[in-house]
């Protein structure tokens, strides 16, 4: 658990945070194993809002519980069987995923004008009282069937089904409650061919029935070449695809006045490509890859305020984006117990298409919100005979963004951050792992009115029963 007060021993500025996991595997016979995988999260966040443009909201609160849980049975090819032109493996899943948010603001902290480094809002903003509290609760229970199937060692076969089941309660908690439902099919195939003794050729597509949406279908392809065998192997790697992304409970039917929700959206859709190559060298201690991208997307979904004298806000389709540019990645492994990798990005975002009454934020030629153009990391980590250390350095660039309070400001500065981690094996199956984040205590906002946390520390066991995978 971890827990913040303010100085004066107030808990409701902070935030607490209590968090449990449990993953376990059984191998039930010579073919057949299982999984089952618990997660839980609860947390108490204070003080929601905008808070680095004018005073807390001390009294309001937000609070989010998290439920995972799945589990899986695989039946495969049994070890040391004769070898023959086919094998096949199958899968089976289920799972139930339950988030649970409730957003509460029981006392009227009155009127403010936001102010930032000299700059000062036009019109003052109101408080929203409401002691119930807006709700926000979703659940997703899951089933699904995976087959693969590799024939005379040049094809892999992948096909599979799911369905899914999504059901909510939102709205104001002093009303009854808006309990939306839907229910999801999907369907896929993909075969992975090898040509000749360097190339992989993957061609697949997935099929989905939405309850909100309807029918959508997305193709994909990919093809990776070895150029050069050996330890310093050459790779050529291309991909092309289209995805879609359904909106969210909220999204489509929140009932918060600040986040209403729009029962007209269309998913998300995006068709991508990249093109790469990767290069290993030192006998494969040093790997340097190189990918160039382009993603173009329709209908996004972006959150815009609809009135600037209440702040009302809903959820609106952008009609065209796109996204381009370059990932450079290099990983070493000077020494065995050394492992470094470093990373960067270039984006470029624009808005390319947009109806002329969205916010001018969201106007044509105006680049991507908080999709920064410079981003990188750089990381180690140290291994040792009971355990290892390691640590992160995040340097994230200028981005656009909009404070949406009327201070005018459009752009978030750029920010360095500093993680590290260590775990140590204490006594057989039993392991402490102790995890700090922005250890150099930057002051910072990804989101322009929202500080980020400063300096925190979390720390566990693990425990680790029978053949570890």
């Amino acid at each position: 658990m971890q827990r913040l007060t303010t100085d004066n021993g107030e808990p409701n500025s902070g935030f607490e945070q209590t968090s449990a996991a449990l993953s376990a595997g059984a191998k039930l016979d010579a073919r057949t194993e299982s999984r089952v995988v618990v997660r839980f999260d609860d947390g108490t966040t204070g003080t929601p809002g905008p808070t680095a443009f004018g005073r807390p909201d001390l009294d309001a609160s937000f609070e989010r519980e998290d439920l995972v849980v799945s589990a899986s049975v695989r039946r495969a090819e049994a070890p040391g069987s004769p070898a023959r032109t086919s094998r096949l493996s199958q899968q089976v899943n289920v799972g139930y995923a339950r988030t649970n948010q409730l957003s509460l603001n029981p006392v009227d902290s009155g009127p403010w004008v936001p102010a930032w480094d000299g700059a000062t809002g036009a019109y003052p903003l109101f408080d929203s009282p409401n002691e119930a509290g807006f709700q926000n609760q979703t659940g997703r229970l899951t089933a699904g069937y995976q087959a693969d199937l590799s024939l005379r060692a040049r094809h892999l076969l992948t096909a599979g089904g799911e369905v899914e089941h999504e059901a909510g309660a939102l709205g104001n908690r002093a009303e009854e409650l808006l309990r939306p439902q839907r229910t999801n099919f999907g369907a896929y195939v993909q075969d992975r061919v090898l040509l000749g003794r360097r190339a992989y050729l993957t061609l697949g597509g997935r099929v989905e029935r939405n309850g909100s949406y309807g029918t959508h279908a997305v193709p994909r392809a990919a093809l990776a070449v070895r150029l050069r065998d050996g330890e310093d192997a050459t790779t050529f790697r291309a991909s092309a695809g289209m995805g879609i992304k359904e909106p969210s409970f909220l999204e489509s039917y929140g009932e918060s006045f600040f986040a209403r929700g729009n029962p007209d959206l269309d998913p998300e859709r995006s068709t991508t490509f990249d093109l790469g190559v990767e290069q290993r060298l030192l006998g494969s201690r040093l790997r340097a890859s190189v990918t160039a991208f382009r993603h173009d997307y329709r209908d996004q979904i972006a959150w815009t305020v609809v009135d600037w004298n209440t702040y009302e806000g809903t959820y609106v389709n952008l009609a065209r984006t796109r996204a381009q540019g370059v990932e450079v990645a290099v990983e070493a492994r000077p020494e065995s117990h050394l492992h470094l990798l470093g990373q960067y990005t270039y984006l470029d975002g624009e808005i390319l298409e947009s109806p002329s009454d969205f916010d001018p934020v969201y106007a044509e030629g105006e680049p991507l919100l908080r999709r920064p153009k410079h981003q990188g990391s750089l990381s180690a980590q140290l291994s040792f005979p009971r355990g290892s250390a390691g640590a992160t350095l995040v340097r994230v660039g200028e981005r656009a963004d909009s404070d949406f309070v009327g201070l005018g400001l459009t752009r978030a500065e750029p920010y360095t951050r500093l993680d590290a981690r260590l775990r140590v094996r204490l006594a057989g199956p039993v392991e402490a792992f102790v995890v700090a984040e922005n250890v150099l205590d930057a002051e910072y906002q990804e989101v322009l009115g929202y500080p980020a946390l400063g300096r925190s520390v979390r720390g566990g066991l693990r425990l680790t029963v029978g053949e570890r995978r």
